[in-house]
């Protein structure tokens, strides 16, 4: 096992910078999860820890051991791919064991090694199947396989649940948090799917064009995004935005805008320098709004809540929890979550309670987050 260290890395395509000077630290047997839209850099920093793509600057340490200028086959790493790359000539034995082989490992290492690795993803009596005879899960279990035999420093997994089904994704999602445990190995995780990087990480790396917005415990980027794009990114169904100013008057904070008038908790936000009304988004999760009908609707603000009267326009039953957008004038629509609930209509009037303590702010010009404990990247 062993740690990871990116100091200052960078990658660039003729004039794009794919990567933008990322440092990153992954500690000995560290989950990390890079996450972030298409074209956001996150796999080819996965394939510069690989060693598959050159460094335009920066260094590459693996195990205290500095790996910049080393081939892929000597940084003792194993990658796992979106597609499972397995030969479909050969059996799964053969197909875990193929590295071993080019090692020249002997046979009985061989077969101690690939029987480990099978019992510790299930897979021992596939050992004879050849790929073709295998579903899309037990694929995929062989292509951990392979990688596992090789006992590596650290494992670099490439979207590898991108082409299953989205039951089989969970299950194999929860298989590899579960192997992650048992093997306790250095693990960075590339994906687009926030859920996966919620569920998966120990830390999280939210990358958006080229550089890293945000690094922390997942519970901790969801609670304190750094700015707004990471807040609209992490969070299903994604985050309110409400765009208006806030200033300060007499020791308060009072934000306008979106047909809100009212004031939000002093001690929570920090303004930007410069008198005047200062131009912000209002960010309030889905969760956070709540149906209030002993309110009245209005947009006054009442005790520790926001309220709001609006319409119900949407209403998106998912079993366990209830997903309704509704119209609050002006065209404006505010997803709420709740717990289920059979009792809504559309086209109902109700009154909106926001939770004054669970409002996020964000500069309209940088989209930085004004919270006091923003941890900025």
């Amino acid at each position: 096992m062993a740690g990871i260290v990116l100091d200052r890395v960078k990658k660039r395509f003729g004039a794009v910078d794919v990567v933008e000077s990322l440092s990153l630290e992954v500690a000995d047997g560290e989950f990390v999860v890079l996450v972030g839209p298409s074209g956001c850099g996150k796999s080819t920093t996965l394939r510069i820890v690989a060693g598959l793509e050159d460094l335009t600057g920066g260094t590459v340490s693996i195990g205290g051991r500095d790996v910049t200028a080393l081939e892929p086959k000597d940084r003792n790493i194993a990658m796992v791919f979106q597609n499972y790359a397995l030969y479909p000539h050969k059996t799964v034995y053969e197909n875990l064991a193929f590295g071993l082989r080019l090692r020249k490992t002997p046979a009985e290492d061989i077969k101690t090694q690939v029987n480990w690795a099978a019992g510790m993803l299930g897979i021992e009596k596939l050992l004879d199947r050849k790929p073709r005879q295998l579903s899309g899960g037990q694929m995929q279990r062989v292509s951990l396989g392979r990688a596992l035999v090789r006992r590596p420093d650290a494992f670099l997994l490439d979207e590898p649940l991108s082409n299953l089904d989205a039951k089989l994704r969970v299950h194999m999602r929860e298989e590899i948090g579960l192997l992650h445990k048992r093997i306790g190995t250095s693990m960075i995780y590339v994906t687009h799917d926030q859920v996966e990087a919620m569920t998966l990480g120990d830390r999280i790396v939210v990358m958006h064009g080229g550089r890293a917005q945000q690094i922390g415990t997942p519970l901790n980027i969801y609670d304190e995004p750094a700015n707004r794009f990471v807040a609209g990114f992490l969070g299903a169904p994604e985050m309110n935005f409400i765009e208006g100013t806030v200033a300060a008057n007499d020791g308060t904070l009072r934000f306008s805008g979106g047909g809100i008038d009212v004031t939000v908790p002093t001690g929570r936000f920090v303004l930007p320098p410069g008198a005047g009304p200062h131009p912000v988004t209002l960010g309030i999760r889905p969760e956070h709004l709540r149906l209030d009908g002993h309110a009245a609707p209005g947009t006054v603000g009442i005790a520790d809540h926001i309220h709001l009267s609006a319409t119900v326009k949407l209403i998106e039953q998912m079993g366990a929890q209830t997903m309704m957008i509704c119209d609050t004038g002006d065209g404006r629509a505010l997803r709420v979550l709740s717990e289920r609930s059979d009792d809504h209509r559309v086209g109902a009037s109700c009154a909106l309670a926001v939770c004054r303590t669970r409002v996020h702010l964000f500069d309209t010009t940088t989209g930085t987050s004004l919270l006091n404990a923003a941890p900025l990247q």
